[in-house]
């Protein structure tokens, strides 16, 4: 199925409003007062590649590398904006 007739079948303002939604999330993480400053770079990164941007362009203007790039992208598409947060190892007791 093409993405084309999937979002046919969904509706095309529906996917709009999502994209919106989804680029004010990361606009609210880049722009926040209490993001810390990896979490804002991490959001950059995955704006700037929703823009269009080349990788290796990405890493430069992030100043990262480009595995790490990779990495933050991946874990966006995998887990949205909670994949950009640091996991907190708990202790074991």
């Amino acid at each position: 199925m093409s993405l084309f007739s999937l979002l046919d079948r969904v509706g095309w303002n529906d996917f709009l409003e999502l994209v919106t939604e989804r680029r004010a999330e990361l606009s609210g993480l880049v722009n926040g007062r209490d993001t810390p400053a990896n979490v804002a770079t991490r959001a950059r990164i995955v704006l700037w590649h929703a823009d269009g941007l080349p990788k290796r362009r990405i890493a430069a203007l992030a100043g990262v590398s480009r595995p790490t790039v990779d990495l933050w992208i991946g874990r966006y598409e995998a887990d949205g904006v909670s994949g950009l947060v640091d996991v907190v190892a708990s202790a074991a007791g």
